[in-house]
């Protein structure tokens, strides 16, 4: 039996850099250099996933997000909600950096000090930026294996509100709601999720014995976040 609530805000300080109009919409990567950068101008081994990807996909947490990522092998004990390790390229859970808009959210309470992503549902996600390959140099040695940056969305334009709710197997119901919009120079994103799974089989339904009683597990996951910000001008950003 797992219960989680997560809160998660965010104010932040940046320069933004001027755009200029082009018939294409380049991707544009932070994680490899710091700074945004186009990904064709990026030698090292980058994947990004957008949110209209992780939409297609119907996935609902970051394990899932990554599950298909190549040069990763996401390690989760029993369903959701489960303990999850992120190892890249072969090296420790703690040799991978997880960052949240550019924070570093490692676990000081966790041994080793790797930071537990089963928690983390994919409803605020905007993208998910996966470096692999030594990045000590940008991160210090806890990014050996490389670094894990992801985005959440942020406000524009009129507010714009969304609800959905959905059902599947094993007692799966989760709903989402956001709102999210901007008003002269400030900005907003606000959401709640909650994503519940109520016959979670702790054995595999084709590794119980003839006559064994097949054993439930369930999660309840709420999670709340919010994203502030305010444009005091066009290059600078609070």
């Amino acid at each position: 039996m797992r219960k989680s609530l997560l809160l998660s805000g965010a104010v932040f300080f940046a320069l933004a850099v001027p755009a200029f109009a082009d018939d294409t919409v380049e991707t544009v990567v932070v994680s490899a250099t710091r700074v945004p950068t186009p990904l064709t101008e990026i030698a090292s081994s980058v994947t990004v996933i957008s949110a209209d990807e992780i939409d297609a996909k119907q996935e609902r947490s970051l394990p899932d997000i990554l599950a298909d990522v190549p040069g990763l092998n996401v390690v989760q004990t029993g369903g959701a909600g489960g303990q999850t390790s992120v190892f890249m390229r072969g090296t420790n859970s703690n040799h991978t950096k997880i960052l949240i808009d550019g924070i570093d959210v490692a676990d000081p309470s966790n041994p080793n000090g790797s930071y537990d992503i089963g928690k983390l549902l994919s409803g605020d996600i905007a993208s998910v930026e996966v470096l692999r390959g030594p990045q000590s140099g940008l991160y210090g040695s806890d990014a050996i294996g490389g670094v894990i940056n992801i985005v959440t969305k942020a406000g524009e334009g009129p507010a714009q509100w969304s609800l959905s709710a959905e059902g599947g197997s094993f007692q799966t119901f989760n709903q989402n709601a956001a709102v999210s919009g901007s008003t002269g120079g400030f900005h907003y994103a606000l959401g709640i999720q909650h994503d519940h799974a109520g016959a979670i089989p702790v054995t595999p339904l084709n590794l119980l014995l003839p006559g064994e009683k097949r054993n439930d597990d369930f999660d309840d996951n709420v999670t709340i976040s919010g994203k502030f910000g305010y444009d005091v001008t066009d290059n600078f950003v609070l």
